[in-house]
């Protein structure tokens, strides 16, 4: 595979051009990218990112647990169609710092590789 893209966060490289990303890295940085980014706030792309940042303030439990699977995968559908979601598992941790971070684990896979990423969503207030 060789996928070239632009780094993420966005930062300068060494010779004043974008730092740039490859192949695994490219990927990775997608599923960030799309699962941060709220949905709609693309101007002609309605479609791109993901409702994912609303759910976090709903109760916890199995159904939103399984909105936020179904979510996450029509985002990645849209957003990152080289992959092959495997599994979407949903956890929350408090931080050291009081903080309330509800973590997605996307495990995906391209060609025969499978991948897992986490998508931290710390909530506002917490801490």
């Amino acid at each position: 595979m060789a996928i070239i893209g632009i780094k993420h966060p966005f930062q300068k490289g060494s010779s004043s051009f974008p730092a740039q990303s490859f192949d695994d890295d490219v990927i990775r940085d997608n599923i960030i990218r799309t699962l941060s980014t709220p949905r709609r706030s693309r101007v002609m792309r309605p479609g791109q990112g993901s409702d994912v940042w609303t759910m976090v303030f709903e109760n916890r439990g199995p159904l939103l647990r399984a909105r936020i699977n179904a979510e996450t995968r029509r985002a990645l559908g849209v957003g990152e169609p080289r992959i092959t979601v495997v599994q979407v598992v949903v956890s929350a941790k408090t931080a050291a710092t009081g903080q309330e971070i509800v973590y997605v684990e996307v495990m995906y896979r391209v060609n025969s590789n499978v991948t897992k990423v986490a998508v931290p969503f710390v909530i506002p207030g917490t801490g």
